[in-house]
């Protein structure tokens, strides 16, 4: 198992238009079988930052699966983030 984790700014008012272009993405990649899961969070100190979470099978699962979303999805998604988003890409460790 792999997870993906980013984090992104939303620029500037447009917290809100990140907030609904990450549910798509999430209700879209959850739609894919080899993704394990999907969680969005918003930080309580900074109500213009969000961290998105993907688990998937595999890098290589991710990568088929990112190449199957739509790009006005990710488009949604970029075009309301300030910057470039921050990316982990961790593996699950026994707890």
């Amino acid at each position: 198992m792999i997870a993906y984790q980013y984090t992104l700014l939303a620029a500037e008012g447009r917290a809100e238009e990140l907030q609904a272009a990450l549910q798509a993405l999430a209700r879209a990649l959850r739609s894919i079988g080899s993704c394990h899961g999907v969680a969005l969070y918003r930080d309580q100190a900074n109500p213009g930052r969000f961290v998105f979470r993907e688990e998937w099978e595999s890098i290589e699962a991710h990568d088929a699966g990112a190449a199957d979303i739509d790009k006005a999805t990710m488009a949604a998604v970029f075009g309301a983030v300030a910057g470039k988003p921050e990316r982990l890409i961790l593996d699950a460790l026994d707890a």
